[in-house]
């Protein structure tokens, strides 16, 4: 089952960057540039798994899991640079949610080197799939802080905008990140990645209309016609 499930989330993922992609040509947004890194990650991911039992153990696929966890740790934290841009666009928080989006995100991308320059590699079979994972006996803390800060922007967007969608999928991925993976796998927690992903593309338009509607109505026909052109 596990091959299979690698397949559904690479090409799931590789299908909602390519389907997004188009969409940052257009608006040239940079939060839809931040959503996208970590989904891109999951790529890698996901194909790392379904290929892993042909590789078998090795300090090849040692090698190549540990970068798995690299791009974890520098991309999950992009998510919180694009919750920040989308709070201070929806007029929420001000300069200060981007100040604070920008801390949080360095502080885990920080937390999640340090985790992976201590990990302890051993290679694990779940469902069929082969690969690696640290039993330093650390805890996986930056995920779930980043599913908690997700969280509370997804509660602020809510509140703002009448829209619960970021703050639905933020929970998914709280509750997701804190199941024990050597017993479920990773795959609940792609499908929470996969569903904020989602949330936070789903949200760009939302706060783009609030956005729109707090400068001058001349600049916003302008803005809206420059768009269509592109």
């Amino acid at each position: 089952m596990g091959p299979y499930l690698s397949a559904f989330f690479a090409l799931s993922s590789a299908l909602l960057v390519d389907r997004s992609f188009p969409v940052y040509r257009r608006t040239r947004s940079v939060a839809i540039l931040l959503i996208l890194w970590p989904v891109v990650g999951l790529i890698y991911e996901s194909l790392l798994l379904l290929v892993g039992q042909r590789l078998g153990a090795s300090p090849r696929l040692e090698a190549l899991n540990a970068l798995r966890y690299w791009l974890n740790a520098a991309f999950m934290p992009f998510w919180l640079l694009a919750a920040a841009d989308l709070l201070y666009r929806a007029g929420i928080g001000g300069r200060a949610a981007r100040r604070a989006g920008l801390l949080a995100a360095l502080a885990l991308i920080g937390l999640g080197a340090l985790q992976t320059l201590r990990a302890q590699w051993q290679p694990v079979e779940i469902f069929g799939t082969l690969h690696y994972r640290d039993f330093s006996g650390a805890l996986p803390l930056a995920l779930p802080i980043t599913a908690l800060l997700l969280t509370a922007a997804g509660a602020a967007l809510w509140r703002k905008l009448r829209w619960p969608g970021l703050f639905a999928a933020a929970l998914f991925l709280l509750v997701a990140s804190v199941l024990p993976v050597n017993t479920v796998g990773p795959f609940p927690q792609w499908a929470a990645q996969l569903t904020v992903a989602v949330a936070l593309l789903r949200a760009e338009p939302r706060v783009a209309r609030v956005d729109t509607a707090s400068v001058p109505a001349d600049v916003a026909a302008r803005l809206s016609a420059y768009r269509r052109e592109e």
